[in-house]
């Protein structure tokens, strides 16, 4: 059975291949931790250890010429790449402990909503 990583060397090793196809093949390729916990901070006696989703997407298409005419080649694609942070780990000697980073945007939402329930409600009984 032929491995991913043997097929991902194959196709950019090729001169025919996209660049679109080229630059995805690269980045399915990292494999650092790294890419979704970054690099350790030495903050005095503890480090930090910063953690984060990473979602991409991407897809493309390329046509290779026929008869050996130039307007029969061509390539294009897209992607989607989305980095959130969740938080980090704080590493002393005595204990190791996760902080959770604070999304504003969560809070705003449930703010509102609350809001315009409040407000509901306090309608309604006046109305009575």
């Amino acid at each position: 059975m032929e491995k991913v990583d043997d097929r991902l060397d194959r196709r950019t090793d090729t001169k025919s291949s996209s660049f679109v196809e080229r630059f995805f093949t690269h980045f399915l390729k990292q494999k650092d931790v790294s890419t979704v916990f970054g690099e350790t901070i030495d903050a005095g006696n503890k480090k930090i250890v910063p953690v984060a989703t990473v979602r991409y997407m991407g897809g493309g298409g390329f046509k290779d010429e026929k008869d050996n005419l130039p307007t029969d080649r061509g390539g294009g694609g897209g992607g989607y790449l989305s980095v959130k942070p969740l938080g980090f780990y704080e590493i002393t000697e005595e204990k190791t402990t996760y902080k959770p980073a604070v999304d504003i945007n969560f809070f705003i939402l449930v703010l509102t909503i609350f809001t315009l329930g409040l407000a509901l409600i306090i309608k309604r009984s006046v109305k009575k």
